[in-house]
């Protein structure tokens, strides 16, 4: 994911520089995933111990599930647990 964006920012800010533009510094979403047995965890945004979490779909208990975490009513990390084709849904909400 991280190279796919940085190279779509890197044309971006080439063709702007080209165009007279304006260069946007490339400041990605922070990501990871990890694959243990039957479990898919995704997490994309910075996870803090201090912000609230809500469960925005599915449950713990049925094995799958999206926490959205937020601070101050704006979303900073979501995580999936074995919820990976809602992520990107949840993900866009940190690019706000």
């Amino acid at each position: 994911m991280n190279a796919t964006e940085m190279g779509a920012a890197a044309a971006r800010n080439l063709l702007a520089e080209a165009a007279g533009g304006e260069q946007i510094p490339f400041d990605p979403v922070p990501y990871f995933w990890s694959d243990q047995y039957q479990v898919k965890l995704q997490v994309h945004g910075d996870l803090n111990p201090s912000d609230g979490v809500t469960i925005q779909e599915g449950t713990p208990a049925d094995g799958k599930f999206v926490a959205l975490f937020h601070r101050d009513g704006v979303p900073t990390a979501v995580l999936g647990w074995n919820a990976a084709a809602r992520m990107p849904v949840y993900r866009k909400q940190l690019l706000g």
